[in-house]
């Protein structure tokens, strides 16, 4: 059926290997060209950030039974292996970016009240998590064009001949 189908993760995927994701994800692109997959993702890049927060993160997924199996360092990681599955047009941008930049500042409320004992943790905390937004439809992809005007978002297109 080539029905528009959307399909979901909310931080799944990166408790799978590898080569589970590549299979599931080139199943998925596979279907048809109406599937659009939105993935919300840790991106906990020790190799870019090297920060003691990551290490941190990745630590305490570890001791509470979860780690961490499938990481990416950086957007280029995340364009790379998408593009390995097959996706054509892949979109991925951080939560702190997303806040920052599409929600008007009056309407934060993280940063108003003390969830956190300074912002900026909430701010470090939410950089090392993405959303990823992949389809092989050019329709859909276009629907993310406001979205990319306002924000500096890693958006590639795969087209290969």
């Amino acid at each position: 059926s080539n029905q528009a189908t959307l399909w979901l993760d909310e931080c799944v995927s990166c408790y799978l290997s590898t080569k589970s994701n590549e299979i599931i994800l080139s199943s998925i692109s596979k279907i048809n060209v109406n599937s659009i997959y939105i993935s919300f993702h840790p991106m906990i890049s020790l190799k870019n950030y090297n920060n003691d927060f990551g290490r941190m993160l990745l630590s305490k997924f570890k001791e509470r039974g979860a780690p961490i199996i499938n990481n990416y360092n950086d957007h280029n990681d995340i364009y790379q292996f998408y593009s390995d599955c097959n996706w054509k047009y892949i979109t991925s941008f951080d939560i702190n970016t997303a806040m920052s930049l599409l929600i008007p500042l009056d309407c934060q409320i993280p940063k108003k009240i003390s969830l956190f004992d300074e912002y900026s943790s909430l701010a470090l905390l939410l950089r090392h998590y993405v959303i990823i937004i992949s389809t092989n439809n050019n329709n859909y992809y276009s629907l993310t064009d406001n979205l990319t005007n306002k924000m500096s978002i890693h958006r590639k297109k795969n087209i290969k001949v």
